[in-house]
């Protein structure tokens, strides 16, 4: 019995120890967990206290993604591309186009977070719909766009927005980011 537990208490020293030797792969973090954000001011005046609706966290997408074929108008594809959509509750186009609003990108997603990319909420709809430029803010290194939708069957309207590296997607009006008719 004593033969026993002496090799019984080896083994499970044994076990113990390579634990601790065998390598362990680290459970990488997402860094690039972005955040949007609708303002109720201009680009020109962000303040976290304008901030009227969280918009979501981008994350990660790819070249088939919804999101990239609403916002890509058959662009090249990026190096990086995160996105999100997000349901709108209580604001309408008219409401954001009628008085200064600003979407806005964060390097994370947070309020305290640095600005990425920005954009006014301006223009004219077509359709019923809005695609507008985020522009690189403070040399962030990405840029974007957002597009508002009615949302079917819904008294909604729906907000894709997107980044990537800047530079990497013509901006909208330009060849390369209109479809062709």
């Amino acid at each position: 019995m004593h033969f026993r537990l002496k090799h019984l208490a080896a083994g499970a020293l044994l076990l113990g120890t390579t634990a601790f030797a065998i390598p362990t792969s680290p459970v990488a973090a997402d860094d690039n967990d972005f955040g949007a954000y609708i303002y109720e001011t201009s680009c020109d005046n962000l303040s976290k206290d304008k901030i009227i609706k969280d918009v979501g966290d981008l994350d990660d997408e790819n070249e088939n993604s919804k999101e990239w074929k609403r916002l890509g108008q058959d662009a090249t594809f990026p190096s990086e591309f995160y996105a999100e959509d997000e349901g709108l509750d209580n604001l309408t186009l008219d409401d954001l186009t009628g008085s200064a609003h600003a979407i806005a990108a964060h390097a994370d997603d947070s309020k305290d977070a640095d600005v990425t990319a920005c954009g006014d909420i301006t223009g004219t709809t077509v359709d019923g719909t809005l695609l507008i430029q985020l522009n690189e803010v403070d040399d962030s290194g990405f840029e974007g766009r957002a597009y508002f939708a009615p949302k079917k069957d819904k008294d909604e309207l729906e907000l894709t927005t997107g980044i990537w590296p800047a530079g990497e997607v013509g901006p909208l009006g330009t060849p390369e980011a209109t479809p062709a008719s």
